[in-house]
């Protein structure tokens, strides 16, 4: 027997058969709802829902255009879906906050992309925190029924390549379904 080969190749086979069904089971898990990626213990492998592997980054998400560096600060939904009301109803976005490098100062988020969202009082964001709920009561603010996108944005200061800078930060993309 070659040496490269474990002393028993059908123990060293069988190992692999079992990793690979518990990975298996593992990636087609329910996914934990809000958490890219991670599976919900809580409920069985036969539960309805998104399983583990559907909620793993996209390729645009992980590698920029021309290796450009991550932008320092991101803000986007905890979830990569169409958030659906009833007119008159309110809306619970949960909006993940992701900094890096030099970028710990106060948010204050502002709603933008229909006129109606314009009045939506400004969300603050604490220098640690990592998310926040965004609350937009459709009744109050007038949004009519439809499809509407929408995203946030806030003003913020830090060091960027390694120079002082104030920038504008702009969520991904929020479409919200009013019915």
């Amino acid at each position: 027997m070659p040496s490269s080969l474990p002393p028993n190749p059908i123990v060293a086979q069988r190992s692999a058969d079992l990793f690979s069904w518990q990975e298996f089971l593992a990636l087609n898990w329910p996914v934990k709802p809000g958490e890219r990626g991670v599976p919900d213990d809580k409920r069985p492998i036969t539960a309805d829902g998104a399983r583990v592997w559907e909620t793993w980054k996209e390729s645009y998400e992980i590698f920029r255009p021309n290796g450009a560096e991550p932008a320092p600060i991101s803000i986007a939904p905890a979830e990569d879906k169409i958030w659906e009301a009833p007119a008159g109803g309110k809306l619970e976005i949960p909006l993940r906050i992701t900094r890096r490098g030099e970028f710990g100062e106060a948010l204050k988020l502002k709603a933008a992309g229909i006129a109606a969202i314009d009045a939506l009082k400004e969300i603050d964001v604490a220098p640690k925190d990592t998310s926040v709920t965004a609350t937009i009561d459709l009744k109050a603010l007038k949004i009519p029924a439809g499809t509407h996108t929408i995203f946030f944005c806030a003003q913020t200061k830090g060091k960027y390549a390694k120079k002082d800078t104030t920038m504008t930060v702009y969520s991904s993309p929020i479409r919200i379904s009013v019915q």
